[in-house]
């Protein structure tokens, strides 16, 4: 996913179309609810591909699902008739000039669009078992899902995370798990479960830190009150340690009396 998004801020424009044809293919399979990381099948992957030239309804070819390899087609179609026109109107315009002009018809390619999982779950707490890569997977997957039920699906999956430390069935692919769990958030059928236990840490936790944090605030407010109340009676900030601490005045003859 790093790579892709890189790709898409390229200087060549091809390079832009290209990854920004790659993530709208996974978008458009992630919201009709494939699971894009699911093992593929060698065969049907050749087959689709040979077909997605002549069938429009076929869903992939290799990385770019039917729709976006038509956009990317159209766009090169376009950029082509750029040149032919140039070459018809003005034979005699010189190669370099037709190629700036091209280059700067096609450079102006919009770069590709910011998915809405970008903003929509930037807020989320993620596994930190996950990957950089694989939350931003996760993300995608969790458009599907209602904005309210979405910390709820990820808490399952944390949950899920931690059963595994007391003897759970061990959980290989990760995102597989995931998908399987916003599928069911799409679909009305998900109930917390495990998740409930991490909400409830998470929450305690954010208690605590807000009651240490109001501790904190409150000593501070007092030695602020104190030094007011020393320089207020004239007294130096060292004579009033001396005397919270017990200690006599500095200066003072100790009492000899038994």
């Amino acid at each position: 996913m790093a790579f892709l998004r890189a790709a898409g801020r390229h200087h060549h424009a091809r390079v832009r179309k290209v990854a920004a044809g790659v993530l709208a293919s996974l978008d458009e399979e992630i919201a009709t609810g494939v699971d894009v990381l699911a093992p593929a099948n060698g065969m049907e992957r050749r087959l689709e591909a040979a077909q997605a030239v002549h069938q429009a309804g076929a869903r992939r070819y290799f990385s770019f699902s039917a729709a976006v390899l038509a956009r990317l087609t159209n766009q090169d179609q376009k950029s082509k008739a750029v040149g032919d026109r140039l070459r018809i109107l003005s034979p005699q315009i010189s190669k370099s000039v037709r190629s700036s002009y091209i280059n700067k018809t096609t450079t102006t390619t919009d770069p590709p669009p910011a998915s809405n999982a970008d903003a929509g779950c930037a807020s989320l707490i993620y596994p930190h078992r996950l990957s950089a890569n694989q939350r931003d997977i996760a993300a995608r997957y969790l458009e599907r899902v209602d904005a309210g039920q979405r910390q709820a699906v990820l808490d399952e999956l944390e949950g899920r995370f931690r059963a595994e430390r007391q003897g759970a069935r061990p959980i290989y692919d990760e995102l597989r798990y995931l998908h399987h769990l916003c599928s069911r958030a799409h679909s009305g059928g998900f109930q917390p479960n495990l998740g409930i236990k991490v909400q409830e840490a998470r929450e305690r936790d954010a208690a605590a830190a807000a009651h240490q944090r109001q501790e904190a605030a409150a000593r501070a407010r007092d030695h602020r009150r104190r030094l007011e109340q020393v320089r207020a009676g004239g007294e130096s900030p060292l004579a009033e340690a001396r005397r919270l601490l017990g200690m006599p005045p500095r200066g003072a003859k100790p009492d000899r009396r038994s």
